[in-house]
């Protein structure tokens, strides 16, 4: 999962557009309040440990009776969360390894959780061609990757990033957290963006920089608690909200030079009614300089902050495969909503 960054395919999504607000206007607002947020564009290394233990694949066992698949008979699927065997807890793949190889081929009951539904199911191991008990699973507890720090809230200490959440490279299901941290990111290489490929910022993990605890990894990102009161610094801006947001000249901050840079881009689109799952508006990239280096938007920019106005709108988040520089972003208002 060293990659973040969700690709799309130009699909041709049909959307309402906004209408652009005089500059300068202040629409009514009563109950919301403007804050105040450093911009990020920084790189940052994820590190998420599940709550559980996630099925990402079943396999078949030969056995000298034929070929079994326990798992899949005892009715386990692929993105299931294992949470406990036998009424023990189990948080990582060792926890599920020893209980289930402390188990002599007896039937162990596993807890399981799938989507809002927790319900028990019995797996009984069998005993391979090379006399091994089996149950037939493919089973992750963790992943990692490098993405972008959207903002910084000095007053809350609360920080966000990415703009979507993490899944699971092989089930695209949203990892839910247990546990969390964020550490520096150094940038290193870039791998160009082309049609029909996503390019890649390529980096490596700073763990002399422990930045942050992760608390919430959902579908409009991650967001936690930084250990430092100087985890990021910079000058707060204010944010803006969604009906200020105009089609027309922005920038975006990121990395991928291997210091966080500003570079010109355009947002082509605002959907207001309709932007979710990260899809609030679209963007294009113009700036020459970020071109030539990225070919456009690349997995890993995913949370660089966008800018218009002096103000903080949102951050991008998909790439359109059929062209790298297009693609999209989420509104921070969105992202905002998600702190506890």
């Amino acid at each position: 999962m060293s990659a973040l960054l969700c690709t799309v395919l130009a699909l041709g999504i049909r959307a309402d557009t906004q209408s652009a607000m005089a500059l300068g206007s202040e629409p009514v607002m009563t109950a919301r309040q403007r804050q105040l947020l450093v911009p990020g564009g920084d790189a940052f290394g994820v590190k998420v440990y599940a709550s559980g233990v996630m099925v990402v694949g079943t396999a078949d066992i030969e056995t000298p009776q034929g070929v079994k698949n326990p798992a899949t008979d005892a009715g386990v699927r692929v993105k299931d969360i294992i949470t406990a065997v036998d009424g023990v807890s189990v948080n990582t793949v060792e926890d599920l390894s020893d209980r289930l190889q402390n188990c002599d081929g007896d039937p162990v009951m596993v807890t399981l959780q799938r989507e809002d539904e927790t319900f028990d199911a019995v797996i009984t191991p069998v005993c391979s061609t090379d006399g091994k008990f089996q149950v037939g699973l493919w089973v992750r507890d963790s992943t990692a990757g490098i993405g972008t720090v959207t903002f910084y809230d000095p007053a809350s200490g609360w920080f966000g990033g990415l703009g979507h959440a993490i899944c699971d490279v092989d089930t695209g299901e949203v990892i839910p957290i247990d546990s969390g941290t964020v550490v520096g990111a150094k940038v290193l290489d870039v791998r160009k963006g082309v049609k029909g490929a996503a390019g890649e910022l390529i980096g490596i993990f700073d763990d002399s920089q422990q930045l942050g605890s992760l608390k919430v990894n959902c579908n409009a990102g991650v967001f936690g608690q930084a250990e430092q009161p100087d985890a990021w610094q910079g000058e707060a801006i204010p944010i803006a909200f969604k009906e200020e947001i105009r089609e027309g000249a922005a920038q975006i901050v990121c990395s991928a030079s291997g210091q966080p840079r500003t570079y010109d881009i355009e947002i082509t689109r605002v959907m207001t009614a309709t932007g979710a799952n990260g899809k609030s508006m679209a963007i294009e990239v113009v700036d020459p300089e970020l071109i030539a280096l990225t070919g456009g938007i690349v997995q890993g920019m995913s949370g660089s902050p966008i800018l218009q106005d002096g103000r903080l709108v949102g951050a991008v988040t998909h790439v359109m495969l059929g062209d790298p520089t297009r693609g999209y972003g989420i509104f921070i208002e969105s992202m905002l909503e998600q702190i506890p």
